[in-house]
């Protein structure tokens, strides 16, 4: 199985506009897309009008944000060849509307709680966030054994590539110290990867970073080379 990495367009605080900017000047065809910071329908009908003009014409994967209407899961595989999309726990985050004709595509994303199996089952599978499994790794809030035993007995098809930077974040809810990251610096960030089996990276893989998409096609390129050695 090929596994492909794509830079992506994330909507933190807007930047999405200059993401979208930057493809077109680089003249990428294909991205995946995070609508996770999408505040509400209005902001991602602005989004999809900046699409619609950009180079962009294939987003294997979206981060579908839990308002969103029917019409746009249908549009997005319509207009720009979306097969894959991706949620938070609804325990989390509540879904609003009746998503029930896109769930054999939509798959489950563990955050720092883990994988919910309870709520895994109504999903296609899972989508593997290697940040957030190496916080279960190092015991953060929930069980690295019980995530790595529901990615073993679910298919999973997609994942979400952060980094584990050196200066270690302070939580501020957990009274723990954690490392999750949306902007590299150092390829040396990306070494934690290395202690997972090739068999936990699926064909769609996402760089979800903050980085400019210039920067991202070298993370690609990185990623791609690490994953083809054997």
């Amino acid at each position: 199985m090929r596994k492909r990495v794509f830079a992506s367009i994330t909507s933190t605080d807007g930047e999405y506009l200059a993401k979208i900017n930057e493809a077109n000047e680089l003249g990428l065809k294909e991205v995946c897309l995070f609508l996770t910071g999408t505040p509400d329908i209005d902001s991602r009908k602005r989004l999809y009008i900046r699409l619609e003009k950009s180079s962009i014409e294939k987003i294997p994967l979206v981060h579908l944000h839990s308002d969103m209407e029917s019409w746009e899961i249908k549009y997005l595989q319509d207009r720009f060849q979306a097969t894959t999309f991706c949620i938070h726990s609804p325990k989390e985050y509540p879904i609003i509307n009746d998503w029930s004709e896109f769930m054999n595509l939509i798959y489950y994303e563990n955050t720092i709680f883990g994988f919910v199996e309870e709520e895994v089952k109504k999903f296609a599978g899972i989508c593997l966030d290697f940040t957030h499994l190496d916080g279960a790794c190092g015991m953060l809030v929930h069980n690295y054994a019980s995530d790595v035993a529901v990615i073993n007995k679910y298919p999973c098809s997609c994942a979400h590539i952060g980094v584990i930077p050196k200066n270690h974040v302070s939580s501020q809810v957990f009274e723990k110290r954690y490392h999750l990251g949306h902007f590299l610096q150092d390829f040396s960030d990306l070494d934690y990867l290395k202690k997972y089996p090739k068999s936990f990276f699926p064909a769609i893989i996402a760089l979800e970073l903050e980085n400019s998409l210039a920067e991202q096609l070298k993370i690609k390129e990185y990623l791609e080379k690490f994953l083809e050695k054997s």
